[in-house]
């Protein structure tokens, strides 16, 4: 998430920085306009020069009221991109990342894991009898549900780790250089904080989660698909033991190496 906050931080400048360059350039076209339309003489320097000097005070006026509106222009459709682009990659009730938005990174992930031989590990979170929740306190208590789990993956997660919403009440922790255990850890630290978080709604009992996580195995691991199979593998296996827990997928075995 930090990274992508930066870039959309950044886009607002460039645009703006941009119109301002493009502003410089209006004093020039309104001499060149000018030349075209007096006569059909040479746009030389010589005579740019001359234009300049013989009123200076218009031609700065007019390149520094052009910065100004160019760089206004440029700055609000940066923000105007950044909005669209955040829109497009953010889940509009829990604030996290989307299910578009985490394939990409996914996808980024897995090659620099490759490339490194860094480990990545997949966290599937999936909120335990959530259709009792929404029969018992309507959709409005399931929306406050799930935000609460939103910030507690927030709360607990670190810096370089993105946290997503796959719809529904299925949540995700992609965790870059992080092994099995590790993330094992992590979740627990998540699932206790949703036990001691005050009640969503009043009356409500505590939010439990089950859990499926699978490290990237470089030597087996095909793709990003067999990846989430086997986290979704894991969590299927910890509703199956009882929910309320959480399952390491084991790792897979490689395919031998023909001689």
């Amino acid at each position: 998430m930090t990274a992508l906050t930066d870039a959309r931080s950044q886009r607002a400048f460039r645009y703006a920085a941009t119109g301002g360059l493009l502003a410089l350039g209006a004093p020039l076209g309104l001499l060149l306009l000018r030349r075209l339309r007096v006569d059909s003489g040479a746009f030389t320097a010589e005579w740019l020069m001359g234009e300049l000097a013989s009123d200076p005070t218009l031609y700065a006026y007019i390149t520094l009221s052009t910065f100004v509106v160019m760089t206004i222009v440029g700055w609000t459709l940066g923000r105007y991109d950044e909005r669209l682009e955040r829109d497009a990659a953010i889940d509009a009730l829990t604030g996290l990342l989307n299910r578009r938005r985490l394939t990409q990174i996914v996808a980024q992930e897995l090659a620099r894991a490759r490339r490194y031989n860094n480990p990545l590990t997949l966290a599937l979170f999936d909120v335990d009898r959530f259709k009792e929740v929404n029969d018992r306190f309507g959709h409005a208590g399931g929306d406050l549900a799930l935000q609460q789990i939103a910030a507690g993956l927030r709360k607990m997660s670190r810096a370089p780790d993105h946290t997503a919403r796959q719809g529904g009440d299925e949540f995700c922790l992609l965790l870059p250089e992080t092994s099995a255990s590790e993330a094992e850890v992590l979740a627990g630290r998540v699932a206790q904080w949703l036990r001691d978080a005050p009640a969503y709604c009043e009356g409500a009992s505590p939010i439990t989660l089950s859990v499926g996580i699978a490290q990237l195995d470089t030597r087996a691991d095909t793709g990003a698909d067999v990846l989430w199979q086997r986290a979704d593998a894991a969590l299927y296996e910890a509703k199956n033991a009882g929910r309320d827990r959480i399952m390491v997928a084991p790792a897979p075995i490689a395919a031998p190496v023909s001689a």
